[in-house]
């Protein structure tokens, strides 16, 4: 297990909303108009220390995006170990809807979610060849489960939801 240490200006805790959650909630920092078109950055009032081997990925709530048109422009957000200030998250919307009625969030609201993912050390090689196959020939796709296979196990009642079932 890694350890993420963190300094909240909101005093909330970094840690996934249910028990099954894979991201973790990030709040905003302060009150904000979502506007269509309209780039913010919006300040978290978060600080985190990315330890080496590491970087924290940003991504949109979908509950948001299905209901406001919310978008994190840049997404995946991804902090590196090396960042050292203030997450801002850069956001807009698509949505026709914002346009006649904007949506205003209060400081503490739950905007976006991140996870921490370790990372790899990547070569890269500079040759004049490259073999070339087809993806074709070399994929085979075999169904191992079926829908009620693959799921059986985890359709219980505090797994359903999605798109914003957690609360928007």
């Amino acid at each position: 297990m890694v350890k993420l240490k963190y300094y909240s200006a909101l005093e909330y805790k970094l840690k996934p909303e249910k028990p099954h959650s894979a991201n973790v909630d990030i709040q905003c920092g302060e009150d904000f108009v979502l506007e269509q078109g309209i780039v913010l950055k919006v300040r978290t009032g978060l600080w985190i220390d990315v330890p080496p081997g590491y970087v924290f990925e940003i991504y949109p709530r979908s509950g948001l995006s299905a209901k406001y048109g919310m978008i994190l422009v840049n997404s995946p957000g991804q902090i590196d170990p090396g960042y050292r200030d203030e997450i801002r998250l850069i956001l807009s919307s698509v949505s026709r809807m914002t346009v006649l009625t904007p949506k205003r969030f209060k400081a503490g609201e739950r905007i976006c979610q991140g996870r921490l993912v370790q990372t790899q050390k990547d070569v890269y090689l500079d040759t004049k060849k490259f073999p070339v196959t087809s993806y074709q020939d070399s994929a085979v796709w075999e169904p191992v489960l079926s829908l009620e296979d693959l799921y059986k196990d985890s359709l219980t009642p505090d797994r359903k939801g999605g798109l914003g079932s957690s609360g928007t």
